[in-house]
């Protein structure tokens, strides 16, 4: 299979706006860097553990290379969702 032929990857972060955006997104906004840095941890453990590069895979690259290179290559989607806060009443409405 093609490398410009394989489909996005979703990864999801659980806090912050309801948004999806490219994580090659991150890589220009300061603030972000140790999302940068999670993203591609995780998406390197996901390799490690055997699922399928979507860049086309080249001898000598390592794990985390490789997974840089998915996010410099624009293949991952970062998702990002609100963490719900549940406030608990104290007040016994009886």
């Amino acid at each position: 299979m093609a490398a410009n032929s394989r489909q996005k990857k979703h990864l999801v972060e659980t806090t912050g706006p309801d948004v999806t955006q490219s994580a090659h997104e991150l890589l220009n906004v300061r603030q972000q860097k140790y999302l940068m840095v999670n993203v591609i941890a995780r998406r390197a453990r996901e390799l490690n553990k055997g699922a399928k590069a979507l860049v086309e895979p080249r001898e000598g690259r390592t794990i985390t290379e490789t997974a840089m290179e998915e996010v410099l290559s624009d293949k991952l989607l970062l998702q990002r969702k609100q963490k719900k806060t549940t406030l608990v009443s104290l007040i016994n409405n009886e």
